[in-house]
């Protein structure tokens, strides 16, 4: 009888530098990677189990430029792409539809504009605050509200009104 291999999960994301592509797969042997400019060939297996796939990318990427990083729960990749700065993929694969085995990284997602926006003066930088969240026990707001004026004396606020009586109420 034949052993059919299988897809493992795939995860892929995209910066205007490099694609990210990470293969989860826990416990993998016999690991046999085909990298190439325009595809990849990934080949492992885990138990008695074989994992493998074939896949066209939607461009060609820098030939020689990936980097590979084994773990016992994962084998990610790195590759730069070979046009850079141009607009992102709308998806890894070559051809179009979906494969259910294969799926966007958020937690490596950037967004296509996102590096293009101004900071607006006067308004708080909060890609640093998220950048800076957990590194310390104490945040440092002061440095993230640089800038920022909080007291605006011109205007009148809610907060300096009065508050109205409260009336009393018969049982």
């Amino acid at each position: 009888m034949l052993s059919m291999s299988k897809k493992p999960q795939t995860l892929w994301a995209q910066d205007k530098q490099h694609i990210f592509i990470t293969v989860q797969l826990s416990d993998s042997k016999d690991l046999d990677l085909q990298l190439k400019e325009d595809k990849i060939e990934f080949s492992a297996k885990k138990d008695s189990d074989l994992y493998q796939f074939a896949l066209d990318l939607f461009k060609p990427v820098a030939e020689g430029s990936w980097h590979k990083t084994v773990t016992n729960r994962n084998i990610q990749l790195v590759v730069d792409k070979k046009e850079q700065d141009q607009e992102f993929w709308p998806r890894l694969q070559k051809e179009q539809g979906k494969l259910n085995w294969l799926k966007v990284d958020f937690s490596k997602f950037v967004d296509e504009d996102e590096d293009d926006e101004p900071q607006v003066p006067g308004q708080p930088d909060f890609s640093q605050f998220m950048a800076n969240m957990g590194q310390n026990d104490q945040m440092n707001l002061e440095s993230i509200t640089q800038g920022m004026n909080f007291e605006d004396k011109d205007e009148p606020d809610s907060d300096d009104e009065e508050m109205p009586e409260l009336e009393d109420l018969k049982k």
